[in-house]
């Protein structure tokens, strides 16, 4: 898609009490030391145009994404059809926040083939999933192992995609650190046979158990690491916030290579207050 044609995708229909209005979302900045920016449904604003820093609206577009607040905080993006609707924004990006997270707390799933997708043009990043979307925490490191002139740059476009979905989520945000986030740590930019690879989860609070299981975007499958599904982690010490496993790859269960953040890696906690799974992008291209 072209730069014109990005630049006119928006978001919006803001459902009230008085009648449908159409709006855009305006993005805070810094509410807090670890966030850069957050949007979570509480500034909607009224306006249309090409605004930096704002979900966008064009009247009479057929295919705009509806925005609708939650009453209990959070919002809806809500496509009712399957001609992909979409929005873009334009964010600051630097490299002191370089996760980038949202939470998807529920789903209306429509007939027909339904999908959901985030990208970004740092590293040209998109996930996404089809037919079966899944609840939880998606976090995102969106600088690791990009050129550092690619990693310098302070501001990008942020697009979302939906067909036959309402996806209530209860924040998009960029942040210096996540609250749950599991790193993998490799030599190389791919993971191939023969890789040493060591995960490493960091938690906010003490966990009776840790495991990552490596699964597909888009259709959401398992990938099985030398004939394994699960990745069991242990605890470096008594705190139990800190879990870690090393392994050395010998086999990859993939028909083909995955790029960067195609993969990702759905921790599974037990024990504390996460009660949803957390899905990180892998940052490593995957070779079999």
């Amino acid at each position: 898609m072209g730069r014109l044609a990005m630049k006119k995708w928006i978001l919006t229909g803001l459902l009230m009490a008085a009648g449908a209005v159409m709006a855009s979302a305006r993005q805070r900045v810094n509410p807090d030391e670890n966030t850069l920016w957050i949007e979570d449904g509480a500034g909607v604003d009224l306006s249309g145009g090409l605004v930096s820093g704002r979900w966008l609206y064009r009247p009479g577009d057929k295919k705009s994404l509806e925005l609708r607040p939650k009453s209990e905080g959070g919002f809806s993006l809500f496509a009712p059809d399957g001609n992909g609707r979409s929005t873009v924004t334009r964010v600051k990006v630097t490299p002191d926040y370089p996760f980038l997270v949202f939470h998807i707390t529920g789903f209306e799933a429509l007939n027909g083939y339904r999908n959901w997708t985030v990208g970004t043009e740092i590293g040209s990043m998109t996930t996404c999933q089809v037919n079966s979307p899944q609840k939880g925490y998606y976090v995102y490191d969106l600088l690791r192992n990009l050129p550092e002139k690619e990693a310098a740059r302070t501001s990008a476009w942020l697009r979302l995609w939906l067909y036959n979905l309402r996806m209530d989520l209860e924040y998009i945000k960029l942040v210096k650190q996540p609250d749950y986030a599991v790193r993998a740590e490799c030599a190389d930019p791919v993971i191939r046979p023969g890789s040493n690879v060591k995960f490493v989860a960091e938690l906010k609070e003490e966990a009776e158990d840790v495991s990552i299981r490596l699964m597909t975007d888009g259709q959401v499958m398992p990938i099985r690491v030398n004939g394994e599904m699960k990745i069991q982690l242990k605890p470096v010490d008594e705190t139990c916030k800190v879990w870690t496993a090393e392994l050395i790859v010998k086999t990859l269960d993939l028909p083909k290579p995955r790029s960067r953040h195609k993969t990702l890696m759905k921790m599974d906690v037990l024990g504390g207050e996460l009660e949803e799974p957390v899905w990180v992008g892998l940052p490593y291209r995957l070779e079999p």
